[in-house]
């Protein structure tokens, strides 16, 4: 018999915060439902998840995949595992049906993505993916390596030349015209400026990337944006100040003289910067 110390908690939630893999796997297999409403975000099973055999983890994936719902917030299983970086139970609750494209209230999935540019087409590496090489461009291989050793790399990633089949044109079509739903519903864009970029510099208005069509639809849908190149990273509300502050002191040496201003100044980023404040603005005036 418990003794609820917990208010509201409840029976799988407590066993399972208490460490009582036993009483779990009894209540479990009763059909107790996996729905741990007691907190907005309590998880103590998915906690708990790794320390247990196969036969308990198969009984917890069952309950829990196809949660579309685990708290009032709507986080599901799928998304916590994300955000705690459990990789391992991201794999088996999604080989069990848990659905990524689930969105919680304010619209999120536990996806990220990466917006980049693909680079030169014909120079390609190769990674490994579900045990097998796949190909892609050095670019992109670039930016997934900086992600790896920068321990930046978020457990749930969207990459279109990944997770577009390229082979199939009617596919091609259908997710690019879904580009701007796809990044608006991550919690994160990743925006990778390439390997040789310095993140914090002038010069970083200037790469490649900014020269992207896509690249307003996926900055300004999002809801978190990370900058990153071979020289860091930087969220984007530091990016900006930064690039502002570097435009002040090019101003105060007259920057009609001055091409790495006049290059700044007549940038696309420079343009997306300010498309972003205004949103900003209108966003903290409620229209």
């Amino acid at each position: 018999m418990f003794v609820f110390a917990r208010q509201n908690a409840k029976p799988l939630s407590y066993a399972a915060e208490e460490g009582h893999e036993a009483v779990v796997k009894l209540l479990l297999e009763k059909g107790a439902e996996a729905d741990l409403r007691d907190k907005l975000e309590t998880k103590p099973l998915l906690s708990r998840f790794a320390q247990w055999d196969y036969a308990e983890r198969n009984l917890l994936l069952d309950a829990f995949a196809k949660r579309t719902s685990d708290n009032i917030l709507g986080r599901t299983p799928l998304s916590y595992a994300a955000e705690r970086g459990y990789e391992g139970v991201l794999r088996l609750l999604m080989t069990h049906g848990a659905d990524p494209d689930t969105t919680d209230i304010f619209g999120q999935t536990p996806l990220s993505a990466l917006s980049y540019t693909w680079g030169v087409s014909y120079q390609k590496d190769w990674i490994l993916l579900n045990g097998s090489l796949f190909p892609v461009t050095q670019n992109l291989h670039d930016a997934i390596q900086q992600l790896q050793n920068q321990g930046e790399c978020p457990s749930l990633l969207w990459i279109d030349l990944i997770c577009i089949n390229q082979n199939d044109i009617s596919e091609r079509c259908q997710q690019v015209s879904m580009m701007k739903d796809i990044f608006g519903m991550t919690n994160e864009v990743i925006v990778w400026l390439g390997k040789d970029t310095e993140i914090n510099s002038s010069s970083s208005a200037s790469a490649p990337y900014w020269s992207r069509v896509w690249v307003i639809h996926e900055i300004m849908v999002a809801k978190w944006i990370l900058l990153m190149s071979g020289s860091g990273t930087a969220a984007w509300p530091e990016f900006v100040e930064c690039l502002e502050g570097i435009l002040r002191s090019l101003e105060r040496d007259n920057i009609d003289f001055n091409r790495e201003g006049q290059a700044f100044l007549n940038s696309n980023c420079r343009k997306l910067i300010e498309l972003w404040k205004k949103k900003s603005m209108q966003n903290l005036s409620g229209r």
